[in-house]
């Protein structure tokens, strides 16, 4: 009897462990719940609602836009992460950037420092204070800049509102918003448009 109510017991745990599985960390579409990974039902099961998807096939094309948003404070990285953004992606003549600058007199400005990495030094208006693309900069007029202070700073939600102002509705097909301090991967352009084409959502961020 002990036996056998040992046998149904460990049987009892053995069908919890198959109904209750745990992903791996290292599988697709997982989430952490309640400490362990699992994994979520990607596409709606029949007769469940399905969100909208994508009005076109935009992101299956190299010509269609994106516009990467950042806002930097004194940000010492923020060149790098210019610099890694355009030559890591695939097609970096369709990739923009909105950089709402906050810096001190004595900081490096954000796409002086890119230019710079890209041996192409900008010069700099002693009258002006403006940066002039004398020695061909790549890119150079893919970049929009709101260039601020530090001391008219006024906390990391006012920068990126301010963003808003450098994205232009009618030519910008995808934009994104990431740190000042990020390093991109190899065809990051491609990739990030191809997970977005297969959310199948139309608003999926």
């Amino acid at each position: 009897m002990l036996i056998l109510l040992h046998l149904l017991i460990l049987l009892c745990l053995g069908m919890l462990k198959h109904v209750a599985a745990y992903a791996d960390w290292n599988d697709k579409n997982i989430v952490l719940k309640d400490g362990h990974w699992e994994q979520v039902q990607v596409e709606p099961l029949p007769g469940q609602p399905a969100p909208p998807p994508p009005r076109d096939d935009r992101w299956k094309y190299n010509e269609t836009s994106i516009v990467v948003l950042i806002a930097s404070f004194r940000e010492t990285r923020c060149p790098e992460t210019l610099h890694s953004m355009i030559t890591k992606a695939a097609h970096p003549e369709r990739v923009f950037a909105g950089i709402v600058q906050q810096n001190s007199a004595i900081d490096e400005d954000c796409l002086a420092g890119y230019c710079k990495r890209m041996g192409a030094e900008l010069t700099k208006d002693a009258a002006t204070g403006t940066y002039l693309n004398q020695k061909g900069c790549p890119f150079y007029e893919q970049f929009r800049f709101k260039r601020l202070s530090d001391l008219e700073a006024k906390g990391p939600v006012y920068a990126r509102a301010l963003q808003a102002e450098l994205v232009k509705e009618d030519d910008d097909d995808f934009c994104m918003q990431i740190d000042a301090h990020t390093l991109f991967i190899e065809a990051w352009d491609v990739r990030i448009l191809n997970e977005w084409g297969a959310a199948k959502n139309e608003y999926a961020v």
